[in-house]
């Protein structure tokens, strides 16, 4: 009987050492969080402009501000935001907007220095718990 309980703790602990990344990774992990208030700062509506062959187009562009928090127990590395899916409200329901393209946005507060300039980061490095 004793031998039976030898192999199975054998087997148990060859278990948790192969799989003990991923067992990790469900205890401790990060768990990121996103909020937006739909008034500004976090929302606005300006107008924007272009030139085309001296003409002058204008159209109204909105800028969201997102707030992303991690609320889990280790640093999130090398985080990107990517919206998927985009909607409108239309009284009670929301109707999705077919035509709105997949993209990361871009972090208005890390910059990646290139030709002399300053450009927005896609993703942010390092995110610490509870920040």
């Amino acid at each position: 009987m004793a031998d039976w309980l030898v192999a199975i703790g054998t087997l148990l602990l060859a278990c948790i050492a192969i799989f003990q990344d991923k067992i990790r990774s469900r205890v401790w992990s990060a768990s990121l969080v996103c909020e937006i208030e739909t008034k500004p700062p976090d929302c606005h509506r300006t107008i924007s402009r272009t030139i085309n062959q001296n003409c002058v187009t204008e159209f109204f562009s909105f800028y969201y501000r997102f707030k992303i928090w991690n609320k889990g127990k280790v640093s999130a590395r090398n985080v990107e935001v990517l919206i998927v899916d985009f909607s409108r409200k239309d009284g009670n329901s929301f109707n999705r907007i077919e035509a709105f393209p997949t993209d990361n946005l871009r972090w208005s507060t890390i910059f990646d220095y290139v030709g002399g300039g300053t450009v927005p980061k896609r993703y942010c490095a390092y995110i610490s718990p509870d920040t």
